[in-house]
């Protein structure tokens, strides 16, 4: 038997006060399982007390004003005052019968012509929201319909229950109180949900979203037929096409929410994502309220990203128009204290793989096609190249990882991405970077056991593996512990600028505490000699005089929060420019200096 059914049958006894305790709880449940039966008993319930007002003896102007107050008296009442009249009802089960007899035919005659107009004219009206929290209609074009009612000027508020449906050629804006503002296509359907915020349905056509920012416990969600989308103050719009949920975030953070199966994922400014793709993978470096928020200051003109931004953009041009290279295999020697040919393999891969990197963010931060095209193409390239030699591993855990998997992290945040993309980038994993990676990890020096960790880290932070990420974090504090001894730190900061090694360990260890807070949600502090290093050798740095590029590069990535990060390092770079110039060793200030912190 269909619920539907069944809820008729149980509603006419519900009406005739003869439930009994089964079939209240029977009903019960159908009413909480879906508010909108709620609103039919108590349609059903006002229908069953006006027509027994209107039949008390009277003459018919008598029983017209009398039906006109009962009208007026139910007119008022949101869903919530409408659900606790039914329950109240559902739970008293039994009281005195009172069965509706016709007396007549004359009499149903005296109704079908007395009140029928007016219970008709009322449902045509719409319902007003008594709380206050009812947004008004500040806007409308075209076809517009509330409830039954044809809108032809703005003005209406729509309360519990109401239902807003817009034609082929109507428009309408919804705002509240507060700023936030609710905006309908042409061919849309939404109603209005008793919740403690704001809950809509959008059974079909597209909504834009701008939210102001609500308390967690009054959130505004729109409800779809297959997802939910949930906010707390952002800007988004969302369409529903034969049934299926399309989100676009332009702002802030939404949850979208799968509804066959509870899946869901945030969503972040930039992102345009289906329900079906849910859930999204976790983030290899920059999480999506992290994105968000880089767009945001961007947007605003904050700086160092704004104008580290507009310097990536000057930089977009000139990546677009090199072609990259076909596969090929590049020998790496040993690094020997300068050996060009080295250095040579290593320039290689840096024209490579700076402008993937830097393709990507800005294809992630604008969504623009020709750029995610250019950026697409040199990830292939990068997955197409062969690395031998004795220093085949740094360079691998150096730049195809930290740079690749970065690269490949922001890509497939875009719609563009497919299935068969995160197949290649698997396979390029498992053929050449995680074997080089292990290898790394176990040599005994310590700025190449600290790059195997953090290329590790890195992959199974793209795979989704947050045990093994942990784990790693967990190897890593202790590694840090047993190096950085008195001893060590003696010898290893004589002269911090002429010293690679110290530099090039902590800027790996750097990264992967980075990347496991976001994909791993590792907060752990590090160890105390990690801190006391860490102390050592920005006070080095204050002593010298010298240029030391990448130790800036390494120090704008140390300004963050700590336990990781350290704030003192901003004073050692003040007089620096902060121009985007290079994109540095791991962490250019576009991914690595992360706008919440400030």
């Amino acid at each position: 038997m269909s619920d539907d059914r069944r809820f008729l049958e149980l509603a006419e006894v519900y009406l005739d006060d003869d439930l009994s305790a089964g079939e209240a709880a029977e009903l019960r449940a159908l009413l909480e399982a879906d508010p909108a039966l709620v609103q039919r008993l108590h349609g059903l319930l006002r229908d069953q007390v006006v027509c027994r007002t209107a039949l008390r003896p009277a003459d018919p102007q008598a029983i017209r004003e009398r039906t006109q107050r009962m009208l007026d008296s139910w007119r008022p009442q949101s869903g919530e005052i409408a659900a606790q009249a039914v329950f109240a009802r559902v739970d008293q089960r039994r009281r005195v019968a009172l069965v509706l007899r016709w007396s007549s035919l004359a009499a149903a005659a005296l109704v079908l012509v007395l009140i029928v107009p007016l219970v008709l004219d009322w449902a045509r009206r719409p319902v007003a929201e008594p709380d206050g929290q009812a947004p008004v209609i500040s806007a409308l074009a075209g076809e517009v319909h509330l409830g039954a009612l044809a809108l032809t000027a703005p003005g209406e508020r729509i309360g519990y229950g109401g239902s807003l449906r817009l034609g082929a050629t109507g428009s309408a804006t919804l705002t509240w109180s507060d700023g936030t503002r609710l905006t309908l296509a042409n061919d849309t359907t939404v109603t209005r949900l008793p919740a403690a915020g704001q809950r809509w349905q959008l059974a079909t056509g597209a909504v834009t979203v701008v939210a102001a920012k609500r308390p967690s416990d009054q959130p505004f969600e729109i409800i779809c037929p297959d997802a939910t989308v949930r906010v707390v103050g952002t800007a988004f719009g969302v369409r529903v096409v034969d049934g299926s949920t399309n989100l676009e975030v332009d702002e802030g953070l939404v949850r979208l929410t799968r509804t066959v199966d509870g899946v869901s994922s945030l969503i972040g400014a930039g992102q345009r994502i289906a329900a079906t793709r849910l859930p999204l993978p976790t983030p290899v470096v920059m999480s999506v309220d992290h994105l968000a928020a880089l767009r945001a200051a961007i947007a605003a003109g904050r700086e160092p990203w704004a104008s580290s931004h507009a310097a990536l953009r000057r930089e977009v041009p000139e990546w677009l128009a090199d072609t990259p290279p076909g596969p090929t295999t590049v020998v790496v020697p040993a690094y020997n204290d300068g050996n060009p040919e080295h250095t040579a393999a290593r320039r290689f891969l840096h024209q490579l793989m700076r402008p993937l990197i830097g393709l990507a963010l800005a294809a992630r931060l604008e969504g623009d096609a020709q750029v995610e095209a250019a950026a697409r193409a040199r990830l292939v390239a990068a997955t197409s190249i062969t690395l031998t030699g004795p220093d085949a591993g740094t360079l691998s855990n150096d730049m195809l990882v930290v740079f690749g998997l970065q690269a490949a992290d922001l890509l497939r945040g875009l719609p563009s991405w497919q299935p068969e993309d995160s197949a290649r980038i698997e396979a390029w994993i498992e053929r050449d970077l995680q074997p080089l990676a292990e290898r790394w990890q176990l040599n005994a020096r310590m700025s190449s056991r600290w790059r195997g960790s953090a290329a590790l880290i890195s992959i199974a932070a793209w795979r989704g593996d947050q045990s093994t990420v942990l784990a790693l974090m967990g190897d890593l504090r202790t590694s840090i512990a047993a190096q950085f001894t008195e001893r060590n730190l003696t010898s290893l900061t004589a002269d911090v600028v002429e010293d690679q090694t110290l530099f090039q360990a902590l800027s790996h260890a750097l990264f992967a505490a980075d990347v496991a807070r976001v994909a791993g949600g590792d907060i752990t502090p590090p160890p105390v000699e990690w801190t006391r290093a860490l102390e050592l050798y920005l006070a080095g740095l204050g002593r010298s005089t010298e240029t030391a590029p990448q130790q800036r590069n390494f120090l704008r990535a140390l300004t963050g929060p700590r336990p990781w990060r350290s704030p003192d390092a901003a004073g050692l770079i003040k007089d620096t420019d902060l121009r985007y110039h290079t994109y540095a060793w791991y962490f250019p200030i576009l991914v690595a200096h992360d706008p919440r912190w400030e």
